[in-house]
């Protein structure tokens, strides 16, 4: 939510803004969970959309924050004024939706403030950093850190489906075109437009500034999808994310993690980002692998009744 508004300057309504923020919007919904209940054709679509943003972000802070006062004893002391910062900032997304708090179709995007989004950011950021430095890595941490970074792919993967609308059904027009001048401008505006698009995806993966240090050049689909998919030393990509679960199941002697994270990062190293449709294939093997993870952790050592075992190695 935080780099659309940002790169729109706000202006996310159809009448004034520019194509691809209707990708954009594909995007967020996608990450957030809500596509489905979103209506393409709706007049406000964009309201639409950051009120189940909204509320969808509300819902996983107040998740994560019931989650976390199970386990307050593995916290420091500043962990827990973070968590209390949280919890202060999840009533100030409640309120968006409605002085009562309670659910609205429609937000006033003019009233979500960039700057609260930030420091939940900041926040969040100050907690993993924390959650690194304060907490003892033994076998729960290592399950929060198999969490952490599946959750992290999923983001990934969401993201990137949910933004490639603008390269599907678009064929370039036929060189015997008598409008080829024409066509050109069109292409030229859609290649504009899908640059764009794919810079909105870099910011919302904290990558944008790794990819420009690394290619000095326009952002390219093929290129910005390896970086964000299957560059192991990009930290915010999902094959850093698999291979650090697969080092966490290590650790942890759980086999099939680590045999199913080992292939799903063979995959990625062959994996083609030359076309959508072979992009679409990879990301769906990727994530159905990752869905078999976290099914598995949660199945095998999570859910309960569960037998005493000794785990974990040095």
């Amino acid at each position: 939510m935080e780099v659309v508004l940002d790169r729109t300057s706000g202006l996310v309504d159809s009448e004034v803004a520019e194509p691809w923020v209707v990708h954009g919007l594909d995007m967020l919904s996608a990450v957030a969970g809500v596509t489905d209940r979103i209506d393409p054709q709706a007049n406000d679509r964009a309201g639409a959309t950051f009120a189940l943003a909204v509320e969808a972000l509300a819902h996983q802070l107040g998740s994560f924050l019931a989650e976390a006062s199970s386990v307050r004893e593995f916290f420091s002391v500043t962990a827990g004024r973070m968590l209390a910062r949280l919890a202060e900032s999840r009533a100030q997304l409640r309120w968006l939706l409605g002085p009562d708090g309670s659910s609205s179709s429609v937000v006033d995007i003019a009233q979500i403030d960039g700057r609260h989004l930030e420091s939940i950011l900041v926040d969040l950021a100050s907690l993993v950093g924390l959650w690194n430095e304060s907490v003892v890595h033994g076998p729960a941490w290592r399950f929060g850190e198999i969490g952490r970074r599946l959750e992290r792919a999923f983001g990934v993967i969401d993201g990137v489906r949910g933004a490639f609308g603008l390269y599907q059904g678009a064929a370039p027009a036929p060189v015997s075109s008598p409008n080829r001048s024409a066509d050109a401008i069109d292409d030229h505006r859609l290649d504009f437009q899908r640059q764009r698009l794919v810079e909105i995806v870099l910011a919302s993966n904290e990558s944008l500034v790794a990819y420009r240090r690394r290619h000095r050049s326009d952002v390219e689909l093929e290129t910005a999808l390896h970086l964000l998919i299957a560059e192991v030393h990009n930290p915010r990509a999902a094959a850093s994310a698999i291979r650090d679960v697969r080092h966490q199941a290590d650790r942890l002697g759980w086999q099939f993690g680590v045999d199913t994270a080992t292939e799903l990062l063979a995959l990625l190293e062959s994996a083609s980002f030359g076309s959508i449709d072979a992009t679409i294939a990879s990301l769906a093997a990727v994530f159905a692998g990752c869905d078999l993870l976290a099914r598995d952790v949660v199945g095998s050592y999570l859910a309960a009744p569960v037998d005493p075992r000794m785990m974990g190695r040095s």
